[in-house]
């Protein structure tokens, strides 16, 4: 999976940080915790909406199954922020594409 994303947490529920590929930077980028629907709405520079998250368990604990879209994307992008954060206090997001049978492998 490729890391296009490092956050920290700005508050107790809260993420900040950004969001970097090939073609696209952007900053600042939020998790924004919500009190309906999803778990997390995602914001960027002059809070407009990039997508949403969902709290969700897996065998490698819990992650943030993130869903951002854009209409500069042929599609929707799907990523994973894990809610442990690495030895320097970042939270990962990674993505990774999926192959036309359906398996990321």
């Amino acid at each position: 999976m490729s890391v296009i994303g490092r956050f920290r947490k700005s508050s107790d529920e809260d993420y900040s940080g950004s969001i970097e590929t090939l073609l696209f930077h952007v900053n600042p980028v939020h998790f924004v915790k919500q009190a309906k629907g999803a778990n997390f709405t995602i914001c960027g520079p002059d809070e407009t909406e990039l997508g949403a998250a969902w709290v969700k368990e897996g065998e490698y604990g819990t992650y943030l199954s993130v869903r951002l879209d854009d209409p500069a994307l042929l599609a929707p992008v799907n990523a994973v922020l894990s809610l442990k954060p690495t030895d320097d206090g970042f939270y990962l997001l990674r993505w990774q594409r999926r192959r036309e049978n359906g398996r990321g492998e």
